[in-house]
């Protein structure tokens, strides 16, 4: 069972939550239909995400054989045929498609410009470097804006500035423990995945840790922004800095102190202190939105 989710890469859900993040903030989260069609949006985007996770497997097959951990994945171990995968990634697509197309048709048209941004990131994008990272970003960028469609939510800028430093920073940490990961163990970087000779350890670090910075101070100017007081009607809203500010500091000490697993959805997984954060910072956010 549990080689059958990483198959299907089931822990990389929580990047769609993304779609609910504009009726949020706009406000209109509660709104029972919008709710439905984010929760319909939700799923469509899970078995996408799922065929663009396989697809990414099969171009990676030679390079998966010689990883650490990525050899014992159903295809790279030979578990599963390559056959068998084509067969799910279609019936994974075509039930996606039906389901954008009878929840939007905007969503849909998103959909496809997703699965073909993911073709271009499994195909080469990945191997050059920079590109990679704005491919990744753009797939963040498509969630969030599938979720605006979809909830009829406009995006302020600020989300939009939050959003891409949230992706440039997942990108880059997942560069950083790809990289702890190979040198703990030996692997030369070309043969599991080239493109991260362009990338120091150093270099990644210094960059999340900078990215990190901006986020937190742009989110910081954003709870004191004239606008966001005079929408929310209150001026507290900076109280909600304090959760982000710690669990901002929290992962600057893992990524600092070395730790082998930083990525984003394993952190959160496992990290108390960055949970309780997450949490405290949402119970705000909702309390000044909805009350």
């Amino acid at each position: 069972m549990k080689q059958l989710l990483q198959f299907f890469r089931t822990k990389d859900y929580i990047k769609n939550v993304l779609l609910f993040f504009p009726a949020f903030f706009g406000g209109s989260i509660i709104a029972s239909n919008y709710l439905y069609l984010l929760t319909a949006s939700f799923f469509v985007f899970c078995l996408l995400a799922s065929a663009v996770y396989i697809i990414n497997d099969l171009f990676d097959i030679k390079f998966d054989t010689r990883h650490p951990q990525k050899k014992h994945k159903l295809l790279a171990s030979q578990k599963i045929s390559t056959g068998t995968c084509a067969f799910i990634v279609i019936a994974l697509l075509f039930v996606a498609f039906i389901g954008a197309y009878f929840t939007s048709i905007s969503l849909l048209c998103y959909c496809l410009l997703y699965l073909a941004i993911n073709l271009i990131y499994s195909a080469f994008g990945k191997h050059i470097p920079l590109l990679d990272l704005l491919l990744i970003t753009i797939g963040f960028l498509l969630r969030l804006q599938s979720g605006a469609v979809v909830s009829h939510t406009p995006i302020s800028w600020w989300l939009y500035a939050m959003i891409i430093l949230l992706a440039l920073g997942f990108g880059l940490a997942k560069r950083l423990e790809e990289i702890n990961l190979l040198v703990l163990r030996g692997i030369p970087f070309s043969e599991v995945r080239p493109s991260l000779k362009f990338y120091s350890k150093v270099s990644v670090q210094q960059g999340i840790v900078l990215i990190i910075l901006i986020a937190v101070s742009c989110y910081s100017c954003y709870t004191l922004n004239p606008d966001t007081i005079a929408r929310l009607g209150s001026s507290f809203v900076f109280i909600t800095c304090l959760p982000v500010w710690l669990g901002a500091y929290s992962y600057i000490r893992l990524i600092t102190e070395g730790k082998k697993s930083i990525a984003p959805q394993t952190v959160l997984k496992e990290n108390t202190s960055i949970q309780l954060s997450l949490l405290c910072w949402l119970t705000l956010m909702a309390y000044f939105i909805y009350r």
